[in-house]
């Protein structure tokens, strides 16, 4: 193992692996759940149990959801995550790009969420310090998941140039390369 390919603790490999799977497993640990994450919208509402042979009852339910295009993009990270761990086993580094995209843009609408929070908090307006810390892990998490990956990308690149190279390429006769 060379030097580039180790990042903090481990391989770039692992790195990424690790990613993936603290992802997959937060979105559907969170799904089944029923989580109640910073970005959802939550109502009560007061609901009446009863008929006419026994007396109502009023109980007030909580209803919480998450916006369709976030949940779609949940989704979508789930088969990305999917395909990049698969890259990895197959060494396809062109496999890599849709999960270097969906870093980048998690870490662009992190950090514009997160700037969002910081004018709030400057304005004096209440905000919700788990939303802050969520936000904040949020932006540290993809900062790291896209500088791995992107390690990552040109270390498959160069193992399938290597692995894929045809030997009309290796240059035999050097003669005509005086220096």
């Amino acid at each position: 193992m060379s030097f580039e390919q180790k990042t903090l603790c481990c391989t770039v490999n692992i790195a990424v692996i690790v990613m993936c799977s603290l992802e997959m497993t937060a979105i559907i640990v969170g799904y089944l759940t029923n989580f109640e994450h910073p970005l959802m919208r939550c109502r009560s509402y007061n609901v009446s149990v009863g008929g006419p042979e026994h007396s109502t009852v009023t109980t007030q339910k909580r209803l919480c959801t998450t916006n369709g295009p976030l949940l779609a993009w949940l989704i979508a990270h789930l088969f990305i995550n999917l395909a990049a761990l698969i890259a990895i086993q197959t060494s396809r580094y062109r496999a890599i790009i849709p999960y270097i995209s969906a870093a980048v843009v998690d870490l662009l609408m992190a950090s514009a969420y997160f700037v969002v929070l910081l004018v709030q908090m400057i304005r004096g307006e209440q905000i919700d310090p788990v939303l802050v810390v969520f936000i904040v892990v949020v932006v540290i998490f993809k900062s790291y998941s896209v500088y791995c990956s992107r390690r990552l990308y040109w270390i498959l690149q160069s193992v399938f140039d290597r692995r894929y190279s045809t030997r009309t390429m290796i240059v035999k006769d050097d003669s005509v390369f005086q220096f």
